[in-house]
Parts: structure tokens; sequence; C-alpha cells
């Protein structure tokens, strides 16, 4: 406790003075109150003692006596007042308006007021001290008696004169009620600390003279101002209405006020929310005479009285001003065709491009600059087209290719897209005499140039591809960010929950992984199961990595018959990765199927599809085109309809399915197999335990994706490299990622699954039998291309033997047009199947100089280790 005392007998000046007020002893709802009249010291004494602890509600006193014959509290029945009390629960930040709980510190406010001259007690509160609510304190000051419409004048002048002593207490609506009840001290707890400050001396305080005659106007707006106003501006898309609703909130005011010199003094309370005070820069009264409100229907408004003040709109109905409105006047002095104008640019946040005229080289690069700065990215480089990542709203065909709803593809940018993007992005201005600078649309020179600019792109970022999961650092950290990740220059695809893949994995905890996704799988009747599972975890971590791999081999599902469900299983596992099925090229035939399935997959890489699935094919899957897709990491070929040629990388996992399905020829060692054999007649009517379950899938996608990426990240840790299998030729690196992982946890190698393909692929078969027959009928001769052709039919004549009639029907299997054997065929296929091995037979060729000089080629079958022997075979035969 400090008070304050006369240094002549120690008595401090002004105890002696009796006061008038009445109080309560019950609590906030005990309305009848009694008048009494102690002497200051009383009062004072009465509120030093340590206070009780107890509930905040109980007895209770107000500002002054009652009326004659008056018995209860209200405003009507309170006489006048004799206690100025400001309620300590709040203070403002002078420099940036915002109001904060908790009042200045109780010796500040006291120190402040002695210096002020201004007698006084103060103590703190009930819930003074708490976290929540910080200091709050009541400062109790003895007046002359007021009335009640000078209570909230001079609580405002007390508030103010505490700023200019930097106290920065909020003023409070309660401050300025006659009849508010004010709490008697009590404590919330024993160890609450209570703290009572005082300092009587003299008379009663007595604002000075005029003091409360300036205030006046500053407590708030008078009931003149023109509230049509504060309904801003008419039109709703105007650029004043748009600035306006773009600032909701006091800050803007604020700032610009206390740019233009306005000091902030005070804050207090209009209409239930919070109101700033402030002193115009060059006033002469002293008395803060701005006062930014909030009105009531929720605008925020400033009024000014001061007469030097631009905002002081003066007139009989005095105007206050909006934010729009106090901008115009702060800002621009009052020209609203250059606020309105400042108020546009203000509202775009959109990086500006002003059209120098003439120069198109200097617009091309500052909209390439631009475009490589916008953040998160969303026009990319690839190839030599700008392209955008979109999603397909619906199932479309396109080129031959059905793409799911959904997909994630690259879009090449036509004129308007791009215009319309660089328009939405890119702030564009140019010039015109009348106006100066205003807005225009993207420069349509410029958009033109950078469409046909190969070369021009500057630092717009490279694509490469899409990933439609997330992706597995080399640190075992997961990249799930959605949006472009300019270290693999890849664009990932947020179609997946957040995922946490444990610090650490055992071998243990992979191979409980593995079992978790196989769960997935467990009723589809694998005719290997081993073998099978590890060819189906091959396709989900080849799904999963697949645009970091350079390349990636074909996953054939092939079924014994219809209904089995290797679509299905295709389905279930794109879902399971990628969020959605893959998209579908059904089987191309004829003279021309060869062309048509270049000119889809080029269709396919301009895209950007991650999967591909070869639907239900029922001829041996083969050709030049397809066997170079999955061996190249980068495709080149002639876009249809055009002379352009694109050059572009491959990031798409092939699946196929079909029933009995087969690869012939190159394809072999290009492909892995799944075998499914429901060993029943009609699989199709079987029934499952999950009715649904591509929707059971996407429930339940994010702790499958966490499965797969365990596995990977255990086999990243085990630094494993024990395996004696060679990795398999031109998929070196989709080995070392994808199979290994596989053969860590105790699978076979999906590369094992080749022998089913190489025992039924028909190129194998024929090449077989042709050189079986062939050594048959010549041993190991030297023959010509000449000779074989001529190899006796047995059908229109009856020369040659049986061996013959079974060489020339195996040389019409792989050379034959029309019924008969042509020369060329032949040469180019004994050409292309020189040096192969096939059942233990090697087919050679050597150059001879032909008749002529001309230069030929002879070829032979000669045998090899296992191969039978000649006299074996004519013995065979014989019999």
């Amino acid at each position: 406790m400090e008070t304050d005392s006369n240094t002549e007998n120690n008595t401090p000046r002004g105890v002696h003075h009796r006061i008038s007020y009445a109080r309560s002893e019950g609590g906030i709802t005990h309305t009848a109150l009694q008048t009494v009249t102690p002497t200051l010291g009383a009062f004072q004494e009465a509120l030093s003692q340590p206070p009780a602890v107890g509930p905040k509600d109980g007895p209770y006193f107000v500002r002054g006596p009652l009326k004659d014959g008056c018995t209860t509290r209200s405003d009507a029945n309170i006489a006048h007042s004799e206690l100025l009390i400001l309620d300590g629960d709040r203070r403002f930040d002078p420099t940036i308006g915002e109001i904060h709980e908790g009042a200045p510190p109780p010796q500040e406010t006291h120190d402040a007021l002695r210096v002020l001259g201004i007698p006084h007690v103060l103590f703190t509160t009930h819930s003074h001290g708490s976290e929540e609510k910080g200091n709050r304190h009541r400062v109790v000051i003895p007046t002359s008696p007021m009335t009640a419409e000078e209570v909230p004048l001079a609580a405002q002048y007390v508030c103010e004169q505490l700023a200019s002593q930097s106290v920065h207490l909020c003023n409070v609506r309660e401050n300025g009620v006659m009849s508010q009840p004010w709490y008697l001290p009590r404590r919330a707890h024993a160890n609450q600390e209570y703290v009572f400050l005082s300092h009587l001396d003299g008379a009663p305080w007595a604002p000075a003279a005029g003091a409360l005659t300036k205030a006046v106007s500053s407590v708030s707006p008078p009931a003149g101002v023109d509230k049509t106003n504060s309904k801003g501006p008419k039109d709703p898309d105007s650029v004043a209405a748009l600035y306006t609703e773009a600032h909701p909130d006091a800050r803007a005011q604020i700032d610009l006020l206390q740019k233009h010199g306005y000091e902030l003094w005070g804050v207090e309370e209009i209409n239930g929310d919070p109101s700033y005070r402030f002193l115009c820069q060059g006033s002469t009264s002293g008395t803060a005479g701005t006062v930014l409100f909030r009105h009531e229907d929720g605008a925020w408004l400033v009024h000014s009285h001061h007469g030097s003040d631009p905002l002081n709109a003066g007139g009989k109905s005095p105007r206050a001003h909006d934010v729009f409105s106090v901008f115009t006047q702060l800002e621009h002095g009052g020209d609203a065709k250059a606020a309105i104008a400042a108020a546009r640019r203000a509202l775009d946040d959109r990086p500006r491009l002003r059209i120098s005229g003439g120069r198109l080289d200097i617009n091309v690069s500052s909209a390439v600059a631009l475009l490589a700065d916008i953040n998160p990215p969303i026009t990319f480089a690839r190839g030599n087209a700008l392209v955008r990542v979109a999603h397909t709203e619906s199932a479309t065909t396109e080129d031959g290719i059905q793409v799911p709803a959904g997909t994630a593809a690259i879009i090449p940018y036509k004129q308007t897209t791009l215009a319309l993007v660089l328009s939405r992005e890119i702030a564009w201005e140019k010039w015109t005499e009348n106006r100066g600078w205003g807005p225009c649309d993207a420069c349509q020179k410029v958009v033109a140039t950078l469409l046909d600019g190969y070369g021009l792109w500057g630092d717009i970022p490279k694509l490469r591809g899409i990933s439609e999961c997330p992706l597995l650092r080399s640190d075992g950290s997961l990249h799930a960010t959605p949006g472009y990740d300019s270290e693999t220059q890849l664009y990932v695809e947020g179609l997946s929950e957040d995922i946490a893949v444990p610090k650490k994995v055992s071998l243990a905890d992979a191979q409980a992984a593995a079992e978790e996704v196989f769960a997935v799988f467990a009723e589809f009747p694998f005719e290997d199961r081993d073998l099978d599972r590890a060819v189906l975890l091959a396709y989900l971590l080849t799904l999963l990595l697949r645009p970091l791999l350079p390349t990636a081999p074909l996953t054939c599902v092939s079924a014994n018959a219809p209904g089995t469900g290797k679509g299905l299983l295709v389905e279930v596992s794109n879902i399971l990765v990628r969020g959605v099925d893959a998209a579908l090229m059904p089987p191309v035939s004829g003279r021309e199927s060869e062309d048509e399935m270049r000119k889809r997959i080029t269709s396919m890489v301009l895209q950007g599809l991650t999967s591909l699935n070869l639907d239900n094919y029922s001829k041996p899957i083969a050709g030049d085109s397809l066997n170079a897709l999955l061996t190249t990491n980068e495709w080149t070929d002639r876009q249809l309809g055009s002379n352009t040629i694109v050059k572009l990388p491959v990031c798409c996992t092939l699946a196929a399915t079909g029933n009995n399905l087969t690869v012939r020829g190159d394809m072999v060692r290009r492909s892995l197999v799944i075998k499914l054999n429901a060993g029943v007649e009609h699989p199709e009517r079987r029934s499952f335990s999950v009715k649904d379950l591509p929707g059971y899938v996407r429930e339940h996608r994010g702790s499958l994706l966490k499965a797969l990426f365990t596995i990977l990240k255990g086999y990243q840790e085990s630094r494993c490299t024990n395996f004696t299998d060679d990795r398999l030729g031109r998929f070196e690196t989709w080995s070392e990622k994808v199979c290994h992982p596989i053969q860590w946890l105790g699978l076979p190698s999906p590369v094992a699954s080749q022998a089913r393909l190489r025992a039924s692929d028909p190129d194998a078969e024929n090449l077989a039998a042709l050189l079986h027959a062939w050594h048959t009928v010549h041993s190991s001769d030297w023959v010509t291309v000449s000779t074989l052709v001529n190899t006796p039919e047995g059908s229109y004549n009856n020369s040659g033997t049986a061996k013959d009639h079974t060489l020339h029907d195996a040389l019409l299997e792989v050379a034959g047009k029309s019924r008969r054997i042509e020369n060329k065929l032949l040469g180019w296929y004994l050409s292309r199947n020189e040096g192969r091995i096939a059942d233990g037979y090697k087919l050679e060729r050597r150059g001879r100089q032909g008749r002529k000089g001309k230069h030929a080629h002879e070829y032979r079958v000669a045998t090899v280790s296992g191969a039978p022997s000649p006299a074996a075979t004519l013995r065979e035969d014989d019999s």
C-alpha cells in the first residue's frame, strides 16, 4: 500500500473531506441501495485493507448518492456523481492502435495521475494477475459533483490526459454510466497479489475550466453526422466499393491517419465497439478531435471537428468519411479520379507489366520473367511447347486412348488459353494520351511469340512429367506437397492424405507392410502365389516410382477365362497408387496397325499420362513402337497433323490384359506376367468378401501407400546388395529400385515370370520349328535364300519329301504372303534372327561372292549343345 502524506503533520490532505455515494451489501442482483457519506480517509482506509478471499460477486457501490425518496439502483435514481471511476481492464498500443487485454501496470497509472495532480485511490480487482487477463485495477477519483452528461466527458478527459503521460488506458462505456455497480475489493485466492495506491492531496478534483467542453466533441461523433455515407458506394462493383470491401476493419484507416501525422491519443467505446481518437497534425486546441468509430451498420467511419483537418467536411450536416473517402482526402488531396486509379492498382496484387511500344523483345522477356516468378508455378516448358497441368472433368477418348475422369494430364497452351492465363496472372497496362497508363488485356503479339518461342522461355520451370503420388527422396523422406517439385522437375499431385513413414524400418516391418498390401488382393486367383504376388508388387512399386525411373517393363495380366479379374487387378492397383484408374488403349489392328500404335503412343506421351493399360488384347503383343517405348526414356516422333518433331520424356507405366495373353519376339524380355486361374467354369459368378474393392482401396489408400513407402524405405536403410541375379537389360535402374526390394522381402524375382512368356512366344516357337525342319533337310550345309524359297511345297505337286513339305510350311509361317514364300521377307527374317539359338540350333550367316560379282549371303543351321543329331532326326522321321 502507498499513500501520499502532508509533509507537516504526516496526514494526507483531503482525507477529512466527506463524499457521498450509495452502496449495497448484497450481490449484483441486490438492487436496494443506501447512501453513505464517509470521509475520504475512511473510504481510503476501507479499501487499503487486504480484501477477503471469495467470489467476485458481493458488496458494491455506485458513483453518487440516491435522490431523495429513491432506494434502488438505476441511472434515474442517482442524484449526481462524486466519484469518477475508471475501469482498468484493457490498454491500447498508440503506434498501431491494437487493443490488448490487461491495463497498464498499476504503478504507472498511479504515477501518471500524481504528475497530473489528480487525487485518486487505485486498487486491483478480483481477476488481477491471471494469465489471460493480466493487470486489472480500478481508479477512483473523488470529484466535485458532476451531472450524468459530464461523467463520460470527464472519464474521456482523464484517459486523454493519461495518454499524454504514455499511459494508454482504454476508456470503456461503463466509466460513464451513473448507476454502474463497482465491486468492493475481493481476491480470487489467498496468494493473489493485492495492490492499493493512494494520492489524496487537497480538495476533490474538478476539471479545468473548458476541459469538458473540449472533450465533448471528441467523445463521439455528433448526431448530425450524415449516416447515408456509412452505406458506402452505391455501385457494389465500383473501385470505391471494392476498396472498402478489401479494408473491412479499422487497421487501414489507423495506418492512413498515422501516416499523415495524426497522433493516436485514446481508445473508447462507441456503439459497443472500440473507437479511436486522434490529434490532428497542426491542431492548436490540443484536443483529440478526430474520431474513428464503427457505425451501427458495421462501417468504419472517420469524423473530425478540427478546423484545419482535411477530414473536417464542415457544413450544417457534418460528414463522416469511409475508408475510401479517407484514402481520397489524405493520399490524393480529394482528387477522386487519381484515388480511383491508385485504388485500382492497390487492389490488384498481380505483378505489373507496362507494354513498351515498338519493343516486342522487352515485352516478351518481361512476360517470361513474370511467368517464371509465379509461385506455385502454373506454366511450364516441356519439349518445344509451353504447357499446363489440368484434370479431365469427365471420361474422354483422344487418339484412341480412353482417359478416366480426374486424370492429371499435360495440356499444351493454345493462344486463347495462354492469353487468358497472362491476363489473369499479370496486370497489363498500356499508355494512352487521354488517361496515361491504364489496364488492358495481354498483348497478343507477346502471346503468339511465347507460343512459338522455343529457346526464349528463360526461367520458366521445365516439366518432365506428373507424379500422382508422393515422392520418396534418397534420404527416406517423402515429398508430398502438391505442386511443382524443382528437384525432380515433376508436378506432384495432391491426391493422397498425409503419410507418415516410420523413422526406422526393419525387415519384419517391411514384410508386414507387404502383407497389408497383399491382403487387398487376397481373393485374386493367382496361379503361382509367390511369383504372381512378386510381379504384382513390382507393378505397384513401378507405378509409385515410374516418374523417377528411366525405363520400366510391361506388366501383363493374363487369365485363363473372361471374368477372372485381370482388369480389376489393374484398376485397383492404379487407384491404390495414383487415386484413379489407368488410361485404356484398346487393341489396334489392320495393315496400318503399327503406324496407328505409334500415333497413339505419341498422343499418350504428349498428354503426360502416367499409366496406360493395353486392354483386352487377344493377339500376341509386339511391335517396334511398343518395344521402343519400353526401353527409351525419351520419345521422338512427328506430332500428328503437323511437321513439328516432339522429343519428350517418358514417365508412363504400361500394363496389358488379355485371356491367355502372349507377347512375341523382343517384347518377351521387356515384359513380366501375372497369371490368374480361378479353376471354375464361370469365374464371373464368384462372390467376394469385399463387394466394392475399388471403393475400399480409395477409403484406405493412405495406409496402403504408407505400406508401399515403408517397404522402399526399409530396403534403403538395409543397404542390402546380396543379389546373385543380373539386372534386367535396359531396365537396370528399375531392377535396382523395384526388383531388389522385392527379393529383399524374400519373394522371387519378378523377372522369373519371363520364363512363362518365353514358353508361349509364337515367334520363338516359329523359329524353333524352322531351324529344326531346316536342319532335318539341309543338315549344317550352307544354302542361299533362293534355295530355301524353292523348297517343294507338296500341295500342288508330288515332288519332295515330307521333310521338304514340313520345311516349306515353316518358311511360309515366317515369310509367307498369299500362300507364297517371299524372297525379301525371308531375307529380312533370316538377317534379323542371325545368331539366335532355339532348341539347340543356331542360325549362322556368311558372305559370299555371287555371280557377276554381286554380294550375297549364305545361311546354315548348326547344332549346339543339347540338339538332337541329324541321324537321330532321320530315324525319327523314317519311323
